[in-house]
């Protein structure tokens, strides 16, 4: 029982003894005495049973208590105010035990009977083995009277040794710790600190943690002055995806990415959070003077729906999703979610769009999946239907999103579960390149080969490709020691950029080259089969809502995280919300994916709003400003030719007046 309930039911007791007990009271007489208690009235709530003796044993039983037995029955007695019978099974309980810690809370409750009783050596006594056994125990002197308190405070003077520690600090607010366990902010003084060696530490933000032993002695007071030093350790927070908030030793520290200046040396700890992922919790261990960095890596969580928890394969879809270390499943079924809809008064016909596997979802599957979704704390779900063709067996992948009706689906198909596997795989591994902002990039336009292996059809000057003297018309058939028969092979090989070794071959002649290949910006397609539009929109829309803009620069992630919005909304057919987005792209002008691409994108807006001027406007301020952009990666179709022509068709048909392209 807590030491206030402890004083509180001892309190009640003392109001309803003898008054002969208190009349003994003298200087501690607690006033004039309350209506006499039920006991004394004739009647009790208490059961007539008779006390035990000091064996344990009770009139009529066959055998002894045990000592955990008396415990209870003394816990029992002790909560009912039946005194007497809690103090014969106390003393019985105290004869058997071999809990120290329930010797201790025996001792303490016997002391407060013999309180009651009146007997104040006894309590003094009781107080002295409970300490002997347990020093933690404190009471309130607020909350017992002055003779209990009294009686508690000697006993704890002649079995503890304790001193008092005084700390103060330049300049003062440091938080205290002493062995571990926060005392206050400096200055601060402790009395009762049991004797002995302890480790004092002081924390404050902007200065080095300051730590030492100090040795506390009885009766004595020792003070500790500290003039902490300022920290000139810095610490950079990164994570994936960014836009995270972030808390460094339990204080807010701005939303990643961020530099967090005067880092103190040591361990440190940094937790990230950001809606629909799962928390996360590092630690970085600093050193004093120096700069840091950190990187956390959050789990999307994503609700996997089975539509046919009978058959096979969602299992397999899960677990690759899981494997890319960056996803949570949460998994549910048709019939789940179903039950889950009459819980909360709702019709569970309303999730036949899922059975149905809609294409485009109205506005009443819209509402029921928001809330389904808002329920998991998700913003993406993945509906997987097994099914049977006669090549083997099949999934059908439908994924949802809380910002789109529009639904993207993908079907995977193998001769066996093995192939469905690797499919599944994938799978997965498109689902990463989809949340990519880089893609590897080695500067050569690449076609399949039947035969085997990746022609290479053309080279960008300047590139790897080209660098590494790799020619049109040679087929690529190894990386890595690992042979390669296709382009996707290929991509996922060097996906990490950096050094790699490629074999050739070229009208039956082997070579080799060495590409040193670097990520490059490669947008979202506008229309493209099998593409997880609705995990760019929450991925894009995401970092644009949760990562901080920096007024007058440049940034290259926020632009394509907008142009990619904007070719989201496109494919969409929102076209006002895609010119808002392009809009917003701001980035460097260079060859390859920029500016003047979004300006190009912009203009394709403009045409479908049928807005003419403005869309020859964006068109030729892409041809004049950004003459290298492209619309795709590095190496991509250039966008001057492709506006210029634009600009023609649009004069040609007589929508503008002016030659823009001139």
């Amino acid at each position: 029982m807590p030491i206030l309930g402890i004083a509180v039911v001892f309190m009640m007791a003392l109001a309803c003894f003898s008054p002969v007990a208190t009349a003994a009271a003298g200087p501690y007489e607690q006033g004039p005495l309350p209506e006499e208690p039920y006991a004394l009235q004739g009647w009790s709530i208490i059961p007539d049973e008779p006390a035990p003796d000091a064996s344990g044993e009770e009139a009529g039983e066959k055998r002894e208590l045990t000592g955990p037995e008396n415990y209870a029955k003394g816990e029992e007695s002790y909560d009912m105010g039946d005194y007497e019978r809690a103090l014969g099974y106390y003393q019985a309980a105290l004869a058997q035990l071999d809990d120290a810690a329930r010797l201790a809370h025996a001792h303490e409750r016997l002391a407060f009977i013999y309180a009651a009783f009146d007997e104040p050596d006894k309590v003094y006594g009781e107080f002295v083995q409970s300490l002997t056994l347990d020093t933690s125990l404190e009471l309130d002197p607020d909350m017992v009277s002055p003779k209990i308190y009294d009686a508690y405070f000697r006993a704890r003077d002649a079995v503890v040794s304790e001193g008092t520690l005084v700390v103060n600090c330049e300049p003062s607010g440091a938080e205290v710790y002493l062995d571990g366990v926060l005392l206050g902010d400096a200055p601060v003084r402790k009395g009762r600190v049991t004797a002995g060696e302890y480790r004092l530490t002081l924390r404050k933000p902007g200065f080095e943690t300051s730590s030492g032993t100090i040795n506390i002695k009885k009766n004595v007071t020792l003070t500790v002055d500290d003039k902490m030093a300022e920290a000139t350790g810095s610490l950079e927070i990164a994570s994936r995806p960014p836009g995270a908030s972030v808390a460094l030793d339990g204080r807010q520290a701005g939303v990643t990415p961020v530099k967090v200046d005067k880092v103190s040396g040591g361990e440190h700890t940094v937790v990230f959070k950001r809606d629909y992922y799962e928390p996360l919790e590092v630690s970085v261990t600093t050193t004093t003077g120096e700069h840091a960095s950190c990187r956390g890596v959050l789990k999307r969580r994503v609700l996997l729906i089975v539509a046919d928890s009978g058959k096979d394969g969602s299992g397999m879809v899960a677990d690759a999703l899981t494997g890319t270390g960056e996803v949570m499943v949460l998994t549910a079924g048709l019939d789940g979610l179903g039950d889950a809809m009459k819980k909360r008064g709702l019709d569970p016909a309303s999730l036949g769009f899922l059975a149905a596997r809609k294409k485009v979802l109205s506005l009443e599957d819209a509402a029921a999946l928001s809330g389904i979704m808002e329920d998991a704390r998700v913003e993406l779900a993945l509906l997987v239907t097994p099914g049977k063709t006669e090549g083997g067996s099949s999934l059908e992948l439908s994924l949802f999103s809380t910002a789109s009706d529009m639904v993207d689906t993908v079907d995977l198909t193998a001769s066996g579960m093995d192939g469905l596997r690797r499919e599944a795989e994938k799978f997965a591994e498109d689902w990463r390149a989809t949340t990519e902002t880089l893609h590897p990039c080695i500067g050569a336009r690449l076609v399949d080969r039947a035969i085997g292996g990746v022609e290479v059809i053309d080279v960008v000057p300047g590139l790897p490709a080209a660098k590494a003297g790799i020619l049109p018309g040679v087929l690529i058939t190894g990386v890595d020691g690992s042979p390669v028969a296709a382009k996707a092979e290929l991509d996922r090989a060097i996906a990490r950029g950096g050094a790699h070794h490629l074999a050739l071959s070229r009208r039956g002649i082997e070579s080799d080259a060495s590409v040193d290949t670097a990520p490059c910006m490669v947008e979202t397609p506008v229309g493209a089969g099998g593409y997880l539009y609705n995990l760019k929109l929450v991925d894009s829309a995401g970092y644009l809502e949760n990562v901080p803009a920096v007024e007058g620069v440049t940034g290259d992630e926020r632009g394509i995280a907008a142009l990619d919005l904007g070719n989201v909304y496109m494919r969409l057919g929102e076209y006002g919300k895609a010119v808002e987005s392009y809009g917003e792209v701001n980035m460097a002008s260079k060859a390859g994916v920029c500016t003047g691409t979004a300006l190009f994108r912009m203009g394709e807006a403009y045409e479908k709003l049928g807005r003419w001027t403005e869309a020859a406007y964006a068109f030729r301020q892409a041809m004049l400003l950004y003459p290298d952009a492209t619309l795709s990666g590095a190496e991509g179709p250039k966008v001057v030719p492709i506006a210029k022509e634009r600009l023609m068709k649009l004069y040609d048909a007589g929508l503008v007046m002016d030659r823009w392209w001139l």
